[in-house]
């Protein structure tokens, strides 16, 4: 019985240790960083205790910014879910062209994040970009907005690119988890006289449930953290109506050459995104549709 019982920790021992290597050290250096002095290049000179901390919440753009994160972390979460379902639905029939279909909904994922932002970015231009023009075109006059110059404008731009970026990766979770939900039980609701409706509702939608929860899990992680589309469409800006927690971290780090201040703010992201974590999982493993 305790063979039994140790054999599984025994395989999972060598990931385990590595994951401890490649994850744990590096965690536990910020935190060292997080209460230590530190010069221009990022060494830690002296013990500081909670200075570091203190600095940060005396700072009156971090509260802000962690507002604009949950923003965008939601933001994005919540209408890219509802669109992979409702894609991976689509995705999911029998039609000409879907392979077709399923490559163009998944070619963004593909493409490097800088690289796309680039290019929306040059779309939400007022001056070369073609929405404007677009948008001129439906309703009969000019129309020139500045899309990342004004502080409103510019976080809906980078929301939604935010969720074209996404939805590619939910959708392939989503359809996955459709595809394997045994076709028999939906057959045997619709003879029952279920709708489509009711099928999605009480067959496809719970059995879908394990995948949303790995699907709504990961991508909170992945949007809190993300760095590549704000920078590269607003650095953050304008004054600082852009920045999120990845952004303005960078910026205390490597602009001001604030390294214990960022250290201090990465374990706060740390701790909230734990908690998040912690209390989803607790909530979905319990949820019942």
């Amino acid at each position: 019985m305790i063979r039994k019982r140790l054999l599984p920790y025994a395989f999972i021992a060598p990931a385990a240790c590595v994951i401890a290597v490649a994850i744990g050290i590096p965690v536990l250096q910020v935190f060292v960083l997080a209460v230590s002095q530190t010069n221009k290049i990022g060494d830690p000179v002296a013990f500081g205790g909670i200075a570091n901390f203190q600095r940060l919440f005396a700072d009156p753009l971090v509260v802000p910014v962690l507002e604009q994160t949950g923003i965008w972390t939601f933001g994005i979460l919540i209408p890219a879910t509802i669109m992979s379902v409702a894609l991976a639905l689509v995705l999911n029939e029998r039609f000409r062209g879907r392979a077709v279909a399923r490559a163009i909904v998944f070619a963004p994922w593909a493409v490097s994040f800088v690289f796309v932002a680039v290019i929306w970015r040059l779309i939400f231009d007022p001056f070369f970009g073609h929405l404007d023009a677009l948008l001129s075109i439906i309703v009969g006059s000019p129309v020139t907005i500045a899309w990342l110059a004004k502080p409103t404008t510019a976080m809906m731009a980078v929301i939604w690119v935010g969720i074209t970026l996404t939805v590619p990766f939910t959708t392939i979770v989503t359809l996955s988890g459709l595809q394997a939900i045994p076709q028999e039980l939906l057959e045997a609701a619709s003879l029952d006289g279920a709708g489509s409706w009711a099928r999605f509702r009480y067959v496809t939608l719970p059995l879908l449930q394990p995948v949303l929860v790995v699907a709504t899990l990961v991508n909170p992680l992945a949007i809190f953290n993300s760095f590549p589309i704000i920078w590269t469409m607003t650095t953050g800006g304008p004054s600082n109506s852009t920045d999120t927690f990845a952004t303005y971290l960078y910026k205390i780090a490597f602009w001001d050459l604030d390294f214990g201040k960022a250290a201090a703010f990465s374990v706060v992201g740390l701790v909230i995104l734990l908690v998040i974590s912690g209390l989803y999982v607790r909530s979905s493993a319990s949820e019942v549709f």
